[in-house]
């Protein structure tokens, strides 16, 4: 509903704009308050789609189809799956290992023992490798959540700052470095490029499981108004 809401408001802001020229830029800050607003509603409906309100549901969605997502960025989870990656794969216990035939002290193992132990060796890497692929999971959804989030709070700040640096200060050109506005715009797009990936890498990831509701023109809604300012 944000979504077919934008229409109405962004239809309205602007009428009054017209109406009223002076109140344009604080008309300006509501859509973006509203714009942000939109963004992250849009991935919580994505989320409730696929996991019914439960987040651990749609990890294992994603879960299932580990091998095609691309990792996440290390810069942002370093400690939720690069580390605990690592540690896994230290403690890992390769095949024909002293501590996986458990033959070391006694070259004569009986060959039961040693069928059991290579048994048991594939059992731990089989969870193993179903362990870092819930990891990945849990670390993809994290990061497209905090690309998300990161634009809903930067977005109304930086046009409160656009606001406020355009009644203090008035650029002498259209790229003034000697003025706030060029680097509020430098902060807004790269926010904004950070949360529209976010949201194309988690509906690359589940768009099989979303074809029936078809997100795609909703997010065209809010990408076409983006392209559009």
């Amino acid at each position: 509903m944000a979504v077919l809401y934008m229409t109405p408001i962004y239809a309205t802001t602007s009428w009054l704009s017209l109406l009223f020229p002076l109140s344009e830029p604080y008309l300006a800050v509501i859509r973006e308050f509203y714009e942000s607003y939109c963004v992250y509603t849009f991935l919580s409906f994505l989320i409730s789609v696929l996991g019914r309100g439960d987040r651990y549901a749609v990890v294992k969605l994603l879960e299932k189809e580990a091998d095609q997502l691309s990792d996440p960025d290390k810069y942002l989870i370093p400690r939720c799956f690069w580390r605990c990656c690592e540690k896994k794969q230290h403690e890992l216990v390769p095949p024909g290992s002293p501590e996986a035939s458990r033959s070391g002290e006694n070259e004569t193992v009986d060959t039961t023992l040693s069928d059991s132990a290579s048994s048991n060796t594939t059992s731990i890497r089989a969870a193993h490798q179903a362990q870092l692929a819930r990891h990945k999971a849990e670390a993809v959804l994290d990061q497209c959540q905090t690309y998300a989030m990161q634009f809903v709070l930067l977005r109304p700040i930086t046009a409160i700052g656009w606001l406020v640096s355009n009644q203090l200060i008035q650029p002498k050109s259209v790229i003034d470095w000697r003025c706030p506005q060029i680097y509020i715009v430098i902060v807004t797009n790269v926010s904004i490029f950070f949360a529209f990936r976010g949201l194309v890498k988690f509906y690359h990831a589940t768009k099989q499981y979303l074809a029936w509701c078809n997100p795609w023109p909703k997010f065209l809604c809010i990408k076409g108004k983006r392209a559009r300012r």
